[in-house]
């Protein structure tokens, strides 16, 4: 399960087992897994339009078996298909607890965190 959106998108939420490999790295940093031409690989972003790019770059490399969840709510439904554990329960970040504006306020909390640690 990949996700393909920023490292400060991933780091506000997240699925579960999800590893973050942002679309536009995305050649270089599958190279770090351990996946091979033949893993199933299942993309999901916030829209569904990163995972599209994300995919057209993985089935340039090789890869068979990539799947283009789209919107996380869509890889939701997957992983709580596959791994059985209640839907948007277990999700960081979701599930009701936090408001778009909370996730919207980390996001820039992080973003302003990572500009600090450039000086």
């Amino acid at each position: 399960l990949i996700d393909v959106r920023t490292p400060a998108e991933f780091s506000i939420s997240a699925l579960p087992h999800a590893i973050n490999i942002p679309h536009d790295t995305i050649a270089e940093g599958i190279t770090s897994t351990p996946a091979t031409k033949d893993t199933e690989l299942l993309l999901y972003c916030r829209s569904g339009r990163r995972t599209g790019i994300a995919k057209v770059a993985l089935e340039r490399l090789g890869f068979k078996r990539v799947r283009d969840l789209g919107a996380v709510e869509n890889a939701a439904v997957v992983v709580k298909e596959r791994e059985g554990n209640g839907g948007w329960e277990g999700i960081q970040g979701y599930g009701g607890e936090i408001s778009k504006r909370e996730i919207l306020e980390r996001g820039t909390k992080t973003l302003l965190e990572g500009l600090r640690g450039l000086e």
